[in-house]
């Protein structure tokens, strides 16, 4: 499931807005590893969500435009150098969309402070852009290609404390690409969970392991997405393996919340 750009009636566009959060980041650990042909460095990062951040608000309109307020927003050009508006323009030619909308950017967090304010604003002008969620056979376009290791998202105080976290990550499967993702959790430990894969249906393999145990299975198929709650037979390694058996790359986003220690890529 990825965010398309829609048109609605005519007379519907000036009650159809939609809002995130662009939460800030703080890094816990970063590795700046050897730099690509592209131009960009490989990194190797750890972080959490605070519970603050920008705000996009954005409504349907007859072009894209970007206005930007807020505490920190008088040192930001509402142009197409902006971050917020190259996401944006980049989905409407990436979907083939006429329509257009007003972007409103609520700057509440520092430039350049080093908490991801820019990229967050970056991935909530993706949701921003589009007023509804729907299947859709084509992925997104991506600024760098690769696996984007798991990124811990707020929870409240009191299911941190009973041991619950939630976590998103993003997987990016060329053609015949397997990837395997694993949680470490105790036996009777639940966890919910929802992946969806854009660009096509991919198999999968839910299933589980530890020391003397090499394979335990909860289930498996082709599919575009699943959603469910996953209870761990032991204690033990759980989780997922894709597939990619399309002739083109897609992106599995899962997001996952519960009773586990972490979570990791291992294939």
């Amino acid at each position: 499931m990825s965010v398309a750009l829609w048109s609605p009636p005519r007379g519907l566009r000036a009650i159809v807005e939609h809002s995130e959060i662009a939460f800030a980041k703080i890094n816990l650990a970063l590795h700046v590893r050897k730099r690509r042909g592209d131009g960009y460095h490989d990194i190797e990062t750890l972080f959490a969500f605070a519970q603050h951040g920008d705000v996009l608000s954005a409504h349907l309109a007859n072009a894209l435009s970007l206005k930007i307020d807020g505490p920190f927003g008088s040192g930001l050009e509402p142009d197409e150098s902006n971050l917020v508006l190259q996401t944006a323009l980049l989905m409407q030619s990436h979907f083939g969309v006429s329509e257009g909308a007003v972007i409103r950017l609520e700057k509440q967090l520092p430039i350049a402070s080093g908490i991801g304010g820019g990229s967050a604003d970056a991935a909530a002008a993706g949701q921003t852009s589009g007023v509804a969620s729907t299947p859709t056979p084509a992925a997104a376009p991506a600024a760098a290609s690769g696996p984007v290791a798991p990124s811990a998202r707020p929870v409240t105080a009191e299911a941190a404390a009973a041991g619950i976290r939630s976590d998103e990550t993003v997987i990016e499967l060329a053609p015949n690409q397997g990837a395997e993702l694993k949680m470490d959790m105790a036996e009777g430990a639940k966890v919910r969970f929802t992946w969806r894969s854009s660009g096509g249906a991919v198999n999968f393999d839910t299933h589980a392991d530890r020391p003397g145990v090499r394979y335990h299975g909860y289930g498996k198929g082709t599919d575009l997405q699943q959603s469910g709650e996953l209870t761990a037979a032991f204690d033990g390694s759980h989780g997922w393996f894709w597939r990619n058996r399309t002739g083109e790359t897609v992106t599995i986003t899962v997001e996952t919340e519960g009773a586990y220690t972490e979570i990791k890529r291992v294939v």
